[in-house]
């Protein structure tokens, strides 16, 4: 008996079978009519190997998001308590929702998460073969189009845990801005480091030297409250502006100041070094 196999991307399976799941469908074997087998596909992977390409094999781009960090022997965390009411606080520094150690914090300060996919271009591949031989196609999870046009694979990144700077004037009023900033370590201590444009910010870091940043990673599809992937995870940071590693640009070019002084009102850009004080557990 003849076996014709037909794939078919499980979204349009479900609206075919009535349901998401797979489905199959096939004559008696005594039948001499051919028999159907539907093979559902949900991923580039399983569309090569429906297809018989063999040589392939995904890998997952953003597995180093969920590496965990080792719990440090008591005592030796970086990580302090900072939160009223910490006997009901869901992100003791003894738990596990914050950050326990400033190299940690680095690392996930720096990490993003990465999302290849398939873009039409006038240079690539046509054919399921010549994709699976793509360069970066190993991180793409997405059905190839496969539809006789031209694709490449194309991707963007963005950063797992926001980074929220907050700093207060003379007069106690506070600004909270969103930066995109990393973190490194420098002869022991260590920054957090980015271009700023809010002027008030850079007033507020100037006149007092010192803010607080919070970084925080949000997963909406979590209900676990520990560890990487969680619903909440991520550390407050009490920082100081290092003025000798910072600079601060005008319109009319580079200007020095030291703390307490006016930010020039044609100030346009500072590149501050934010040293870390203390690192507070997230709650």
């Amino acid at each position: 008996m003849k076996k014709t196999k037909i794939l078919i991307p499980l979204l349009a399976l479900g609206l075919l079978a009535g349901c998401g799941g797979t489905s199959t469908s096939s004559t008696p074997a005594s039948s001499s009519e051919p028999e159907t087998v539907i093979v559902a596909v949900r991923t580039f992977e399983e569309q090569l190997k429906a297809a018989g390409i063999e040589g392939y094999t995904y890998v997952d781009p953003n597995a180093d998001i969920y590496e965990a960090e080792t719990k440090p022997a008591e005592g030796e965390e970086d990580v302090v308590a900072g939160a009223s009411g910490a006997g009901t606080d869901f992100y003791p520094a003894s738990g596990g929702g914050s950050y326990y150690t400033l190299d940690y914090m680095v690392t996930r300060a720096n990490l993003k998460y990465y999302h290849y996919y398939w873009s039409e271009s006038k240079e690539g591949a046509k054919t399921l073969a010549e994709a699976s031989k793509l360069e970066n196609a190993q991180y793409v999870s997405d059905l190839f189009p496969n539809d006789g046009k031209t694709y490449s694979v194309a991707s963007y990144s963005n950063a797992v845990a926001t980074k929220t700077l907050v700093t207060v004037d003379n007069e106690g009023n506070l600004s909270a801005s969103i930066y995109g900033m990393g973190a490194s370590k420098i002869d022991n201590n260590y920054y957090i480091t980015g271009a700023l444009t809010n002027k008030k910010t850079v007033a507020n870091l100037v006149k007092n030297g010192k803010g607080l940043v919070v970084m925080y990673e949000y997963n909406p599809t979590s209900n676990d409250k520990t560890g990487p992937g969680a619903r909440n995870f991520g550390c407050r940071l009490a920082v100081e502006l290092d003025f000798d590693k910072t600079s601060f640009s005008t319109s009319e070019g580079p200007v020095t100041l030291k703390l307490g002084d006016d930010v020039p009102s044609n100030l346009s850009a500072a590149m501050v070094k934010l040293k870390v004080t203390t690192m507070y557990n997230l709650g």
